[in-house]
């Protein structure tokens, strides 16, 4: 299949694309960065440098496409930087890439947005059937998006999916992925540079954590069920349960411990944000029904993650050097 991911050498994206192309299937993605640094299995994969605003170079891309999985939009401090910008690229970008798909025949779309758009977590169960009820830019700028996918689903015939993806983390492909700043990144790191894990916060605030090999899990099964079997498109993907920053700070030591053979000291801070003292009640049984189980196999995530720190404070230090 001939598939182009927009934000393929992301974060998530890089893993879709080489989850794809160890798939067999034939990839184009799109980035903004003039030189990024290429995994090796990255050869083969069609790179094209492409601002998502720029709608004469998104019909280009979708020229021969059989599917679209598309992922680039401002990350959650962009957009809070600069709403206006995350407004132009999140959400008039989704429609600029829906407009192309639409006049180069490209029916089959999948859309990365996130569980943020319900608001705040009450406490209470999240599933499909809640209202969103985003208050970030962030979170705001991925639900217009979402209504731009389903507008184009039920007037224009495309086989939509979207994915409200929880707390995904794991290794990114390449160490110039700018994401240090998501929590396990960032704890892998400051295990990897200064041996020790330090929080802003107490620690008890909760998140759904999945690991990114079960979010290519759902990506896979979501691609190859009958559209048919979808209902609605619309799919929360996460672990199905929360657990605490500090939980997360004991799992990243304890394969901190058995890889290195040493603990790390770990530092909270005092204050809890009123806002996260709610464990997270992410509804993911739609997407169970088709079949999709977490594996939740974090031990192997966070020594990739690790792995890469390692080469990170690697090549840190060899530019000081």
């Amino acid at each position: 299949m001939r598939i182009l991911i927009t934000g393929g050498l992301g974060y998530i994206g890089g893993r879709v694309t080489d989850f794809l192309v160890n798939k067999g299937h034939e990839i184009t993605v799109t980035t903004t960065r003039k030189k990024p640094i290429l995994a090796h299995q990255f050869n083969k994969v069609n790179i094209q440098q492409i601002n998502i605003l720029d709608k004469k170079r998104l019909l280009d891309v979708c020229n021969s496409i059989d599917y679209i999985i598309h992922l680039a939009s401002a990350n959650e401090i962009a957009s809070e930087q600069n709403p206006h910008n995350a407004l132009r690229v999140t959400t008039e970008g989704t429609l600029n890439l829906l407009e192309a798909a639409y006049e180069r025949g490209v029916t089959k779309f999948m859309y990365f947005s996130t569980f943020h758009v319900y608001g705040v977590n009450t406490g209470k169960k999240i599933t499909e059937e809640q209202l969103p009820n985003p208050i970030h830019p962030y979170s705001i700028t991925h639900y217009m998006a979402e209504l731009f996918v389903n507008q184009y689903r039920y007037t224009n015939g495309f086989e939509t999916i979207i994915i409200r993806l929880s707390n995904g983390y794991g290794a990114p492909v390449t160490t110039d992925v700018d994401r240090w700043t998501l929590v396990v990144n960032d704890l892998c790191y400051q295990a990897v540079k200064f041996g020790y894990l330090q929080l802003k916060s107490s620690g008890s605030q909760h998140r759904d954590f999945i690991p990114i090999h079960d979010v290519l899990q759902a990506v896979h099964l979501l691609m190859t069920t009958s559209y048919d079997k979808l209902g609605n498109g619309i799919f929360n993907v996460g672990s199905g349960y929360s657990i605490s920053i500090k939980e997360m700070c004991e799992r990243i030591n304890k394969v901190y411990n058995k890889h290195y053979g040493k603990k790390l000291p770990i530092h909270f801070a005092d204050h809890v944000r009123d806002e996260d003292k709610n464990p997270i009640k992410f509804d993911i049984s739609k997407i169970e029904k088709l079949g999709f189980k977490s594996e939740d196999n974090y031990e192997l995530e966070i020594l990739n993650t690790l792995k890469i720190c390692e080469k990170k404070v690697k090549e840190e230090s060899n530019i000081c050097k």
